[in-house]
């Protein structure tokens, strides 16, 4: 034909997502809900909770819509497909409350965000039973809500129950995979190790509540735990284990300074001593990252250089998790030379941390622009 008249074709117009989900099959529709709750998770990690409530209530308001409810009760199901199908609707349903709970407690919306949780909880609890990955997953999130709201009896009761199911789950994992002198990546082995980092997280949490209870002998322990644990499946330069390993700084502190024989400087010596050396790893951490590409020296984290922590054309949100780690560890160090009577020290390392504050904010709001 004419190769020109090609140019006078005008092609229809792409449908939008909304105007595309009502003629999706219902298979379709649960797989895209899938896909859009994932989404969700992403921008809610990413720090985006406005973005991340608005993808999970578009699908759930499909979700419940009553022309999805008639395509679950088409006659042209058979019964146990139907059950099948209902199922699978319902957690759906249950993933995007959960989601929709992140991003309202990422909002500092904690009511909201517990009845998303709760309402989530009660499908899986019903379809799942009690002892499902995703059902501790759910009662995990709602023990960090209760430990934002300062209800730690609460948060541990849900921490504890997450970590029987846990580490029921890792045990039963390690048990199919052999341990060879190469292990293979199997599925079952990289669900342990999973299922490891898992219980970390918990331990970890329980470590702080601990400390905060002035339990400090529970505290070391279910933080060294949790180090263990979390240099075995996530290696020992993750940021995880720097992490723990400035949870320990403070264990340390609160410790000493609870035994009134101990002078006055010894515990933030103490404490000194094993930030410097959570500071290391964190820069080890950052540097080992594509999120910084130049570091250059300060006296500000008490040692000879001063450094300088860039980030060109990098991913934003990762460089600002290392960053900000690293400003809470100067800090800590800062509390620590100020109560030494360091206080020249103190305020330079103050500083320094300051400006990584104001920097991220700054990045932050560029960002959002």
């Amino acid at each position: 034909g004419d190769g020109g008249s090609s140019s006078n074709v005008q092609l229809p117009r792409l449908l939008t997502l909304e105007e595309a989900i009502p003629l999706l099959p219902h298979r379709a529709l649960l797989l895209v809900a899938t896909i859009m709750t994932t989404q969700a998770k992403i921008r809610v990690a990413q720090g985006f909770p406005e973005m991340a409530q608005e993808r999970a209530e578009l699908i759930m308001r499909y979700l419940r819509s009553e022309r999805f409810q008639r395509r679950i009760d088409q006659n042209s199901c058979t019964s146990r497909s139907n059950h099948i199908l209902a199922n699978d609707w319902s957690l759906a349903m249950a993933r995007a409350q959960v989601v929709l709970g992140q991003s309202y407690a990422s909002s500092n919306r904690p009511d909201w965000a517990m009845k998303c949780f709760q309402e989530a909880l009660m499908i899986q609890r019903y379809i799942l039973g009690d002892d499902h990955v995703h059902v501790a997953d759910t009662v995990h999130r709602i023990a960090d809500l209760h430990t934002s709201q300062g209800l730690l009896g609460q948060a541990v009761a849900c921490y504890q129950e997450a970590l029987r199911v846990y580490q029921k789950k890792r045990i039963m994992a390690v048990d199919v995979f052999v341990v060879t002198d190469e292990i293979e990546e199997t599925d079952d082995y990289n669900l342990a190790q999973t299922l490891s980092a898992d219980v970390a997280t918990i331990l970890a949490s329980l470590g702080w509540i601990y400390l905060l209870q002035h339990d400090f002998e529970n505290a070391v322990k279910t933080t060294h735990e949790a180090l263990d644990l979390t240099v075995q499946s996530l290696g020992p330069s993750h940021r995880n284990v720097a992490s723990l390993q400035y949870q320990l700084g403070w264990i340390q502190w609160w410790d000493s300074y609870s035994v009134p024989e101990n002078s006055n400087n010894r515990p933030s010596r103490t404490a000194l001593s094993q930030w410097k050396k959570v500071l290391i790893q964190q820069e080890r951490v950052l540097l080992s990252t594509s999120t910084a590409t130049a570091i250059a020296g300060s006296s500000a984290y008490g040692g000879d250089s001063h450094r300088n922590l860039q980030n060109p054309g990098a991913t934003t949100t990762t460089f600002l998790r290392h960053h900000t780690d690293i400003a809470k560890t100067l800090h800590a160090m800062g509390l620590a030379y100020q109560a030494a009577g360091r206080n020249d020290r103190a305020r330079t390392v103050f500083h320094a941390a300051d400006g990584i504050y104001i920097d991220n904010t700054n990045r932050m709001n560029a960002v959002m622009r």
